[in-house]
């Protein structure tokens, strides 16, 4: 049976400064160096015994800078576990090399569903071109019918 490998992040909640107190003495202590958005003492990294960038306080601030859709905060996060070296960083950069074969197959699979898509959609713009030039043409109608009219009376 293969054994799982643990998350990087596991271990932090015990260490991290927690909100109020805590956050507030690392910031007395270390400094705006120990969070990701110093002004509202949000995303700590360090430990409060430290003052030093922890690898799991920034992968647990990454995947939760993530969850909130703050990216630039992430990227932040992952560019400083880059600079630092952490394992967790390295790893997520690299790319798996797969057989040429089946990469190969992939691709011309995916490329066959990307031309389905665009004939789909090319169909549908033309379907909404005709719609628009049949409305237009039965409002031109219209209108002649209604000068013809007010010109008999």
């Amino acid at each position: 049976m293969r054994r799982r490998r643990s998350n990087p992040s596991k271990g932090w909640a015990k260490v991290s400064p927690k909100p109020g107190k805590g956050r507030d003495a690392l910031m007395k202590k270390c400094g705006s160096k120990c969070f990701l958005r110093p002004s509202n003492k949000g995303f700590p990294i360090c430990t409060l015994t430290t003052c030093k960038p922890n690898c799991k306080g920034l992968e647990a601030a990454k995947t939760r800078a993530a969850q909130y859709k703050y990216s630039v905060t992430a990227q932040k996060a992952q560019r400083k576990a880059l600079s630092m070296g952490c394992g967790w960083a390295r790893r997520s950069r690299r790319r798996k090399s797969r057989s040429k074969s089946r990469s190969k197959s992939r691709s011309k699979s995916r490329s066959k569903s990307r031309r389905k898509s665009r004939r789909k959609s090319r169909s549908k713009s033309r379907r909404k071109s005709k719609r628009k030039s049949r409305r237009k043409s039965k409002r031109k109608s219209r209108r002649k019918s209604k000068r013809k009219s007010r010109r008999k009376l």
